[in-house]
Formats: structure tokens, sequence, C-alpha cells
């Protein structure tokens, strides 16, 4: 168990005043590791080997969290976003890596368009910084460092409406306590871009390689989330209008590297951390 850093689950309706107080003491920001193999990208869902879905649940080799998926073949999604810290990670010796985002696509699509965190270890020391990606086109894309502690806002929308920025998306990180953040729009980044589902997701990304160590985050929390889907329905996770998934991250053997908890609300959730690979 992870004591030291432990985190209570929040309530639904936490602030961002709230979570704050719930953070781990900020520590000093440093430059994240590079893998000699090529640049850090984070994937689309990848689905365990024989793995199937029993009442919502699907194992996965990268990721751990909540999807929201349509209930209709036509439904699709524009908005998702959520409210958490950045959080501290255990290093050892060797470099590990954690990617925390809200995103549209990636379950059951080759792309996937993401706003969030990083929390990794060069060696023994830890680096964090807040990052965007519109896959396959970009790899993680480092916009600045910051502190683990903070708590930051992030968010992915989809504008369908004609005129500036049709067909584009809005990716945003607000790094409340710092007050650094990013705004940006970018078009998807393969050939179309579905929005077939919302998520909010921690994950061992990935290099030319495969699939990197999971840096050891302990716990890591969720809170107020959102989503709306295209026809402007709004809710958390779980809605009357839409279907969700709950994600475990497993090993290539089938042992649990991270699992997410129950729900508070459809709005809350936490991700634990349980082994590196």
């Amino acid at each position: 168990m992870h004591t030291a850093r432990l985190l209570r689950p929040l309530a639904v309706a936490a602030s961002v005043a709230a979570l704050a107080m719930f953070a781990v003491s900020p520590s000093g920001a440093t430059a994240a590791p590079s893998p000699q193999q090529g640049k850090v990208v984070v994937h689309p869902l990848e689905v365990a080997p024989g793995a199937g879905t029993t009442g919502g649940t699907v194992d996965s080799n990268n990721w751990a969290g909540y999807v929201a998926l349509p209930a209709h073949p036509s439904a699709s999604f524009r908005f998702v976003k959520s409210t958490f810290t950045v959080p501290s990670v255990n290093c050892g010796s060797t470099d590990s890596f954690s990617s925390h985002w809200v995103g549209l696509d990636g379950d059951g699509t080759g792309t996937v368009e993401q706003a969030g965190v990083e929390s990794d270890c060069n060696g023994s020391t830890p680096a964090y910084s807040a990052w965007w990606e519109t896959y396959p086109g970009n790899a993680v894309q480092t916009a600045f460092t910051l502190n683990a502690g903070d708590a930051v806002v992030a968010s992915v929308y989809f504008n369908a409406a004609s005129g500036s920025h049709h067909d584009m998306y809005n990716l945003v990180l607000d790094d409340v306590t710092s007050g650094q953040s990013f705004n940006l729009w970018e078009p998807c980044g393969g050939s179309s871009c579905k929005n077939g589902s919302a998520e909010i997701i921690s994950e061992s990304p990935s290099d030319d390689t495969g699939i990197l160590p999971l840096a050891d985050y302990g716990i890591m929390n969720y809170v107020n989330i959102g989503v709306t889907d295209k026809s402007g329905q709004r809710g958390g996770i779980t809605s009357s209008n839409w279907k969700e998934d709950k994600i475990i991250q497993v090993g290539t053997s089938g042992h649990t590297l991270a699992t997410p908890g129950s729900l508070f609300g459809s709005q809350a959730f936490s991700n634990t951390w349980e082994n590196s690979s």
C-alpha cells in the first residue's frame, strides 16, 4: 500500500480548491526521460490478448480507467473533461512512465485526441509535464513542465459547426496551481476521426519497442468528470444516453498493473497502481 502518498477518493462535487487540499506536496519538475528507441506515444486502447468484455469490464495492456461508448451505432461524442492532481511518482533506479489524460476516440478506433499530464521517472528522479496528442498524426507534444500536486483541469472538444475551427479539436489544460496552460485547435491526426468514445485514462505510454514500464503513481483521483454527446446530451461516465466500460490494465502474463475503483455518482473515480510491467 502506498501509505505515504495515499489519496482518498473525492466526492463528485469536489471543486478545484478542494481537490488541491488532498494533493501531495509539490516537488521540483525536471525534464522527462527520453527513450533511446524513439518518441513516446500514447496509443488507442490495446485489449489484452484473449480478453473479452464481461459485464462492461475490459482487460487492457496499456489503459486503466473508464470509457463512455455510444449506445447506438450512429451516436458519437463531442466533449470530455475532468479535474485531477498531478500524481507523485515513487521512482526506483530505472526509467518508467505514466500518462494521465482525457480524450475522444481510441476505444475501437485508430485515432485518439488527448490532453493530459505525464508523471515519469528518469531513473530515480521524478519528472512531470503537461502534453497533448492527436494520434497517429503526432507523438506526445510536451507543452510545459509542472509539479506533483498541481491541480489541473483538462478537456477535449470537437467542433462540428461550420466556420472557424470546423472539424477541429480544442485541446485544453489549465494548471490551476501554477497558472500555466495550453489551449490549442488541432485537426484529426488520421484520415478521419469518428469520436467513437470519451475516456478518462491512466496509461503506460509506448515507444518504438512497445509498451513502456508503468511508473508507480500510487493512487490517481479524477473528479468533476463531464461528457457530452454529439446531440448535446450531458452526463458523466454513466448516462442513460450511452454505455460505459471499466478498463483494467494488465501485464503480458495477465497480472494486474493498475485498476480503477468504483464510480462516485458517475463523475469521480480513482485509479490504483499495482505493478510496473
